[in-house]
């Protein structure tokens, strides 16, 4: 069995040093920690009598094991003779969430690595372990599975498994918890819960392969291993037994170090009675003092005015000066950065109210049986857009937006308003200076508070046009997240009007498939997996589903070109 002894933990720092003694502290950390140990190494024994699939088993088992060795990520991989390669049978990822460990956990039961290949391979075949201290710096490691996986590895520990000296494959340790190297305490201990994970997998195996072999030969190799197993749970026994005794002895360390605590707290508050008297007397000291102190002060006046003169003193004075000049011309470019913002969102109202009027007068003019009042508004809406990124952008969006209104059933009379509504969508951003909607770093407090206002102006802009009405209700809450956490006014799933829902879809899809500042735009089908991974927290999932439909009736390419 591994020296338990040789990873004990550090002694547990105590509030109060006089209640407690550290030795005895030491000692319950460590009895606690064999425990754990002991527990653990059961469960694991445990494991061999299991007649479930092999990989789960694996996966709990390898948990176990990396709790013990003291490691962040594991797996396990068998050698497969008949290919030549490694199979990982056995995963797991214990700091990362379940849903991201358990896609990296699928990609690596993907891959497959020869049995001669890398790190892995020469612990195979030496049957020797190998300890990696610096991952990054060893040309063994293979560092295009750990990027393909996206999860970084700083050190590891591969120990081979092998029972009856024949070679099962080899399982590995990755990043060791808490931060350091993996040490040969850590070596010992692997190599030894490697042996039983070896006995473990030989068990399994050799239940599989029963209607293979004579029940005779097989139900004796069970018989043995479980002997063996016997054996570890009798040791296990005695060590929990040498653990109580420990405890029993530590128990008597520790009342004794309770009676001294109360000893040391008697003569505390004896002390306390003592330092009473002592402060009554330094106050009267604390008078006298006081009065030297203010003799003293005059001559400190004087010295300080000489002190002044020193090279020194001048120099810790200009330091000081220059911090205070920085400080203020700090101060003094937020306090022009916030006046200038300020007078940027004057000047973008008054461009609101303009823009406002000038809608009112072109919906007053143009004649909506003809389309004159949507080609207005069109030109209207790229006017605006061209502010910031943009283009025919709009245009691409109320295409999208229509076709996904007769995927989804929305009635023929109240569509026009969604196509006003997609294309003016975006006005409200009048109210926000340019170089704020063209700044490609993070937005200051006051920046971001415009732009989220953005939807509730551009409701304001359009309301008071007759005609525009409907489209306003909708614009005002295109910002919205489905799960809740949008703005303005935070509505969750069906509380956002339907058409706001659409054009919020059709928008993020519009982004996707298009060039933008610092990104290409992305394939068809690899943009639609992206808005599928929006479903359900920022888009409707209805919505998302009917752009999936779109895209099998190979409607969506002319939308977006």
């Amino acid at each position: 069995m591994p020296d338990d002894t040789a990873k004990l933990p550090a002694p547990s720092e105590t509030p109060s040093k006089a209640a407690s003694s550290p030795g005895v502290l030491y000692l319950l950390d460590a009895i606690k920690s064999l425990e754990r140990r002991s527990s653990c190494l059961l469960e694991i024994a445990g494991f061999a009598r299991e007649v479930d699939d092999l990989h789960p088993i694996m996966n709990r088992l390898l948990a176990k094991t990396m709790e013990l060795v003291g490691a962040d990520a594991g797996s396990v991989a068998l050698a497969d003779k008949d290919t030549g390669e490694f199979s990982f049978i056995g995963v797991h990822y214990a700091s990362l969430p379940p849903l991201e460990a358990g896609k990296i956990e699928k990609a690596l039961r993907l891959v497959r690595l020869k049995l001669d290949e890398g790190l892995l391979g020469r612990v195979f075949r030496s049957g020797e372990p190998a300890v990696v201290p610096d991952a990054a710096a060893d040309p063994e490691v293979r560092k295009d599975v750990a990027d393909q996986l996206g999860y970084k590895v700083r050190n590891l520990l591969a120990v081979p498994l092998i029972t009856e000296g024949e070679k099962l494959g080899v399982i590995e340790f990755l990043n060791k918890v808490p931060d350091g190297p993996f040490t040969d305490s850590d070596v010992g201990l692997a190599v030894s819960l490697a042996g039983q994970a070896a006995l473990i997998v030989e068990a399994h195996r050799l239940r599989a392969g029963l209607h293979q072999s004579s029940s005779e030969e097989l139900e004796k190799t069970l018989r043995e291993n479980e002997e063996k197993i016997r054996g570890l749970e009798e040791d296990l026994r005695k060590t929990r037994g040498e653990l109580e005794s420990a405890v029993r002895r530590n128990e008597a360390d520790l009342r004794s170090s309770r009676e001294t605590a109360e000893s040391l707290r008697t003569k505390t508050e004896e002390d306390a009675v003592d330092a009473a008297a002592a402060l009554s007397e330094s106050r009267k000291e604390r008078e006298s003092l006081e009065r030297k102190i203010s003799a003293l002060e005059k001559d400190l006046g004087e010295l300080r005015g000489r002190w002044l003169k020193d090279a020194e003193g001048r120099a810790v004075l200009e330091k000081e000066l220059a911090e205070a000049r920085e400080a203020a011309r700090a101060g003094e470019e937020a306090l022009h950065e916030r006046e200038t913002l300020r007078k940027s969102e004057e000047e973008a109202r008054r461009a609101a109210a303009e823009l406002s009027r000038k809608i009112e007068e072109i919906s007053s003019a143009a004649r909506p049986a003809d389309g004159g009042l949507l080609d207005a508004v069109r030109a209207l809406a790229q006017a605006v857009d061209a502010r910031g990124p943009g283009g025919e952008r709009l245009e691409r969006v109320r295409r999208i937006a229509l076709a996904l209104a007769e995927e989804t059933g929305i009635p023929d009379d109240r569509r026009r308003d969604l196509a006003l509504a997609a294309l003016l969508h975006d006005v409200g951003r009048v109210i926000v200076p340019t170089n704020t909607l063209r700044k490609s770093e993070g937005l200051t407090r006051d920046e971001a508070a415009l732009l989220a206002r953005a939807p509730l102006a551009a409701s304001e802009i359009l309301l008071p046009v007759p005609v525009l009405k409907g489209a306003a209700a909708i614009v005002g809450h295109v910002c919205e997240r489905w799960d809740g956490r949008g703005y303005p006014d935070k509505l969750k799933g069906e509380e956002i009007p339907p058409e706001s829902r659409i054009i919020a879809a059709a928008a993020a899809f519009e982004a996707v498939t298009s060039d933008q500042p610092g990104r290409r735009r992305l394939p068809e089908d690899v943009a639609l997996k992206e808005i599928e991974s929006l479903a359900g927290s920022s888009l409707d999932p209805s919505v998302v589903e009917a752009l999936n439909r779109l895209h099998k009736k190979d409607k969506l390419k002319d939308l977006i070109h």
